[in-house]
């Protein structure tokens, strides 16, 4: 079996060079002309090509998806997205991510809250995320977001008292000092976007379980997340405290630096979307120099178990003067094959 996928692996090298032509810049509002878009390929092209060379060489018919997942990690054989990268020459960084698939919850809290004391967190409705997708395992790292601006599509983060950027030894605490927007130009740069409310609350409640924290109902304490000033009194590594990850394995959802969304903030759910797309008021989600966006996760900064709670909203100028050393972002991508 493993020579037969091994020869399916190269018989798959074969024809994405076939369609490498098939790949282009993709066009964003943030002229990131570096940006890859591997929606533009030709998959039926290229599935139809593998298949015939399946033939060819006399090799089983392609295995479900989840299998070929597996083996691939095992095998560390990189994806496709990878290996577009590679074609190009294009030095992206590894993201871990992790597959969250599509369904419905209860979104906003069911316990633990009432609406009278946090009513941004209310009316509870019922949405539907309707298309499976991929989260970061972590917050975007200093590590991963210097690969960005070496490429010279990301700009530099802001080098005040607390920042991260141009520290020693600590390439794999989460960039922070960043904008809204530079985090989405980084999104953009590695194929995803920021993530909706919608999506983060699914995924830190590991497909919408009913939990107040994203490691189920206990109590926060120091072990499991990086929130209360006396715990770090600063960010840490990203993944330092596993036993406060989500049921599947994502890290540091609550504390450590509060997440971007791609959402303007609205003060609560009344009229909100009741599917995964993002809640905005301009086109594209575009924003001004007085416009809030949504945070979630709370950060190392937050004095109170509140909020850290996986409903939890809060928000964030996406533009100000000074960016906070509390504030960073994770990235999702689109679910295709």
């Amino acid at each position: 079996m493993i020579r037969s996928f091994i020869y399916y692996t190269f018989a798959c090298l074969f024809c994405l060079s076939c369609v490498s032509d098939r790949f282009k810049y993709s066009e964003n509002p943030y002229d990131l002309d570096q940006s890859i878009n591997v929606n533009d390929v030709d998959i039926d092209r290229y599935l139809s090509n593998s298949n015939q060379m399946n033939d060819m060489m006399n090799i089983p018919d392609m295995m479900n998806i989840s299998d070929m997942m597996n083996i691939s990690d095992m095998m560390n054989i990189p994806d496709m997205h990878t290996l577009v990268d590679m074609q190009v020459g294009i030095e992206i960084p590894t993201i871990d991510w992790i597959f969250i698939e599509s369904g419905s919850f209860m979104m906003g809290p069911t316990k633990g809250t009432t609406a009278n004391e946090y009513p941004e967190e209310f009316p509870l409705r019922l949405v539907t995320i309707q298309d499976s997708f991929w989260i970061g395992k972590t917050e975007v790292t200093v590590a991963q977001y210097k690969a960005c601006v070496q490429s010279g599509v990301c700009t530099l983060p802001q080098n005040l008292q607390g920042c991260n950027w141009d520290q020693i030894d600590i390439d794999q605490h989460p960039i922070n000092c960043v904008n809204w927007l530079q985090a989405r130009t980084f999104a953009h740069w590695i194929g995803g976007e920021l993530p909706t409310e919608a999506e983060w609350e699914y995924a830190g409640r590991s497909k919408g379980l009913d939990v107040i924290y994203p490691w189920g109902d206990e109590e926060p304490n120091c072990d499991r997340l990086n929130y209360d000033q006396p715990c770090f009194q600063s960010t840490t590594p990203v993944c330092a405290l596993p036993q406060g990850n989500t049921q599947l394995g994502l890290c540091d959802m609550a504390g450590n630096v509060y997440e971007f969304m791609l959402d303007h903030y609205h003060p609560s759910y009344e009229q909100a979307p009741t599917n995964q797309e993002p809640w905005c008021d301009t086109l594209n989600c575009e924003i001004t120099e007085d416009r809030f966006v949504s945070i979630r996760g709370g950060s190392w900064g937050n004095p109170y178990d509140h909020g850290v709670r996986v409903t939890h909203r809060n928000r964030s100028m996406a533009l100000q003067p000074e960016y906070p050393n509390n504030g960073g972002f994770r990235v999702v991508k689109k679910f295709n094959f």
